[in-house]
């Protein structure tokens, strides 16, 4: 009898202690989902920014919204942009420039003559320069022939002149130069006729 009253006043305080201390059900499992709310909304809001335009691409021009992968949009090399699909991003006009340089004859060489040719083509315009320096006194003349033909003169000063033929701007190019592309040979000549410089391309 002793020990049936004894279960029966344990009983309530064994129930009292396993519901202390747990609190409302859920409120840690809620607390720890706020905790991290912060960070999965922080990065919503980088992915909207980066789609709407506020981060902009790497060339300075703002993102154009969804679809847009930051890439600056390419252009060609002469600077015209892209046509579009089947554009292979080639100069519409190719240009092309080309170095020669002019080698002495031993009359050249007396006067320290050098000098070079510089050919230059972009689509239909053509440029031809032919500079020349020489230890001579001011006001010394040189003819210039390409491909055995007369093509201009160089009058010096401060020891150096260039002839520039070109076929734009209101000039038409000699027929020994016209294409430049053609010119295979030029020489350069003193007032007496004596060769001083000469090229072969």
């Amino acid at each position: 009898m002793l020990a049936a009253l004894m279960l029966a006043l344990t009983l309530p305080v064994l129930a009292d202690s396993g519901n202390s201390g747990k609190g409302k059900p859920g409120d840690d499992t809620q607390q720890a989902d706020n905790s991290g709310k912060g960070n999965a909304d922080d990065q919503d809001r980088d992915d909207n920014d980066d789609d709407s335009g506020r981060h902009g691409n790497d060339d300075g021009t703002p993102d154009q919204g969804p679809g847009d992968n930051g890439a600056t949009t390419p252009g060609n090399d002469d600077g015209t942009p892209d046509q579009g699909p089947g554009d292979n991003g080639a100069d519409q006009n190719q240009r092309q420039r080309d170095r020669f340089f002019f080698g002495a004859t031993t009359s050249g060489m007396a006067i320290r003559a050098k000098g070079h040719v510089d050919i230059r083509q972009r689509g239909a315009r053509q440029k031809i320069t032919i500079e020349v320096e020489a230890l001579v006194p001011d006001g010394t003349t040189f003819v210039v022939f390409a491909n055995g033909e007369p093509i201009g003169s160089l009058l010096t000063m401060f020891g150096e002149d260039e002839l520039e033929l070109k076929n734009f701007d209101g000039q038409m190019l000699p027929a020994a130069v016209n294409p430049v592309s053609g010119v295979r040979r030029v020489e350069v000549f003193d007032a007496a006729g004596t060769l001083v410089l000469e090229l072969d391309l």
